[in-house]
């Protein structure tokens, strides 16, 4: 039985961890003995679903929040776990949690180690230097979409891993858009994320005064936690739109609300989960083609939006208020490629074929792959999301 060690940053619910929880699901693990490794804890509480679920995580460092004081005992625990496992396959998930497996490693060559990228850049320089420069040690790298594949390697890799997979972490099941979101009266925007500077809500809150200014009847419903959450509380009340906005918090429901529209306000994404949410679920989006995005989103889809300053996305609000026939057509549109692209039965084929790699990683870790090894597809195959 393989032994493959799934190391992340914490457990705070974000895309990267909801993903973890979607593979386990799923099945990419069945048949393997996984162990699942946090950093941190984080304040997400999903180590307790993967309990649930028959997967405990072990935790390196029980504290909230990790700091740079954690690093070094972090990477001895961690280096010490992956000696006294020997495990076939490693699998890292988020910055800190790659760079410090990368590092684990890199006097044990037995051990496949397969780098899991959400994004097309990383939050800090530091850590971009960082991957260049351990690069070396990663043998497969595994993506949430095929544009973060591509921009990964190309701007984080000085020479290519010898297998490349686009991994799915998102699937739904086939019941097509839901009922109208729609509420008469106020225009109703929505957005869900992490509260952090890439996320940009700011901008937002401040697209939110622009809106006030017109006279335009709208209100905003921003959903998430994070470190710049009490900032944008703040900016709402200098703004004085307090009462056009609110701030519900994390909410796993929040796709089942209503509302009018989704916009996407983020500097840079990966796949983005919930843009995938809102479509599936007959919310019509505006948002920037970015990252991820660029692999299933077109004028189509989604209201494009050039970019995401303050004005830019009020503009787009004032357009979709006043063409409401074509924000049906684009949901409508949106909710049949998700079904297409990301439906159960496209996913878990996919899965099935990850499982079946990692289940031969042992025989695998030893020598180059071949195409046998890989069903007699090429070493970039998996989920296509054209």
């Amino acid at each position: 039985m393989s032994c493959v060690v799934y190391v992340i940053n914490s457990f705070d619910r974000g895309g990267a961890e909801a993903g973890l929880i979607q593979m386990v699901r799923g099945g990419v693990f069945a048949g393997c003995r996984l162990i699942i490794v946090g950093l941190v804890r984080g304040t997400g509480g999903l180590e307790k679903r993967l309990g649930e679920l028959g997967q405990p995580p072990q935790i390196l460092l029980d504290v909230p929040r990790m700091r740079e004081k954690h690093m070094p005992l972090i990477l001895f625990r961690l280096w010490k776990l992956l000696r006294q496992c020997a495990p076939d396959v490693v699998i890292a998930s988020l910055p800190q949690a790659n760079l410090l497996a990368r590092l684990s490693l890199l006097s044990s060559r037995r051990t496949t180690f397969v780098s899991f990228e959400h994004n097309t850049h990383l939050a800090k320089r530091a850590y971009e230097i960082g991957y260049r420069l351990t690069s070396r040690r990663v043998d497969w790298v595994f993506a949430d979409a095929e544009t973060t594949l591509h921009h990964a390697l190309a701007r984080l890799y000085r020479s290519m891993p010898r297998m490349q997979r686009v991994v799915p972490l998102v699937s739904f099941a086939r019941d097509g858009a839901a009922a109208d979101r729609t509420e008469a009266g106020r225009f109703r925007v929505v957005n869900a994320a992490r509260f952090t500077s890439v996320k940009n809500q700011v901008a937002l809150v401040e697209a939110a005064a622009i809106l006030r200014k017109a006279g335009r009847d709208v209100v905003m419903s921003l959903y998430g936690e994070g470190p710049e959450l009490a900032a944008c509380r703040t900016r709402a009340q200098e703004l004085g739109v307090a009462d056009r906005i609110e701030f519900p918090g994390f909410a796993p429901d929040w796709a089942s609300r209503r509302a009018d529209l989704f916009v996407l306000s983020s500097h840079h994404e990966g796949l983005c989960l919930v843009v995938l949410e809102a479509m599936q679920a007959g919310i019509p989006v505006a948002a920037p083609v970015i990252g991820g995005l660029q692999d299933y989103a077109s004028d189509q889809t989604v209201q494009v939006i050039s970019d995401v300053q303050p004005q830019t996305l009020a503009d787009s609000i004032v357009v979709a208020m006043e063409d409401r026939e074509a924000l049906r057509s684009r949901a409508a549109a949106a909710a049949r490629m998700v079904e297409a692209r990301y439906g159960e039965t496209v996913v878990r084929r996919v899965y099935r074929e990850i499982n079946e790699l990692l289940i031969r990683s042992s025989a695998l870790a030893s020598g180059p792959l071949v195409a046998s090894d890989l069903d007699g597809s090429d070493s970039k195959a998996g989920f296509d999301a054209r």
